[in-house]
């Protein structure tokens, strides 16, 4: 523990400006000395480096109210982050469900929660036969009843208000933005109009197309992640331990979708009480 402190930027004394930087040794042993005398000033500075299992060297300090309020404010903090790792799994397994069984994930869905983002990075780019093999394949022929072209023009509907609605939104940061920057104005002015009558409207390749697919999917992954979606109900997947019955998969698989930190090994010292 004391050696894996050592080895972190916590403040262990004050030191003057020209002052040589603590050698590795040096911080051991000012840490050392801090538990030994004062337990409750260690946990108050090293509290945020110790692991959970650290705590059990603390245990002949029961009573002690100070070292009783730092233990019980450490704790809490390992519980808060147990309770995230556990909401990011189930959100992780939830995810991959979604991708799997159901059509959460889909172009067209993901289209219907986010049009304006889609149409930044797909839509505005899609050429007339795309556009046209699209409207074809979003028409079930199957089922050309009046109820269902209905259902189809309100979600059409809802469709383009939500577009008009996240366009106003992003209307409203741009200006907000542009009055901040006035003095770049001209600047601005001059170089959109280089931009608009100095070069051709780029179009994009097939594999750039896909590119931009793929970063929309990882976008909207990205956002359930981190419970953006607005309408889907996080508390029957954060709440739900019948996800964490189901298989985790590798931590290098995971970290394409969350950080987490990871909980460090324990050093074992020479220090006959540190080892308990």
């Amino acid at each position: 523990m004391i050696d894996r402190i050592a080895d972190t930027d916590a403040h262990f004394r004050h030191q003057q400006r020209d002052e040589a930087d603590l050698t590795h040794d040096e911080k051991a042993q000012i840490a050392k000395e801090i538990f030994h005398k004062n337990p409750s000033t260690f946990l108050s500075r090293f509290g945020k480096y110790l692991n959970e299992i650290d705590l059990d060297l603390f245990s002949h300090f029961k009573g002690d109210y100070e070292v009783d309020f730092h233990i019980s404010t450490i704790r809490k903090h390992f519980s808060m982050k147990q309770n995230r790792t556990e909401v990011h799994n189930r959100r992780y397994e939830a995810m991959l469900n979604l991708m799997k069984e159901g059509s959460y994930f889909s172009e067209e869905v993901m289209k219907a929660r986010e049009p304006l983002l889609y149409e930044q990075m797909i839509g505005q780019y899609l050429s007339e036969e795309e556009i046209e093999e699209k409207a074809q394949k979003e028409i079930d022929k199957s089922d050309l009843r009046f109820s269902r072209i209905l259902l189809n023009f309100m979600d059409n509907k809802e469709e383009t208000a939500r577009w008009q609605h996240q366009k106003s939104i992003e209307e409203g940061q741009m200006e907000e933005e542009d009055e901040s920057s006035e003095d770049n104005e001209s600047e601005l002015e001059e170089m959109s109009c280089q931009a608009a009558h100095g070069k051709e409207e780029w179009v994009p390749s097939a594999t750039e197309k896909q590119q931009m697919r793929d970063e929309f999917l990882h976008i909207m992954q990205e956002r359930f992640m981190e419970g953006q979606d607005e309408e889907f109900d996080y508390s029957k997947v954060d709440t739900n331990t019948d996800y964490d019955s189901l298989n985790i998969r590798e931590q290098d698989e995971q970290e394409k979708y969350f950080d987490e930190e990871q909980p460090e090994d324990v050093t074992v010292t020479a220090d006959p009480v540190l080892d308990q």
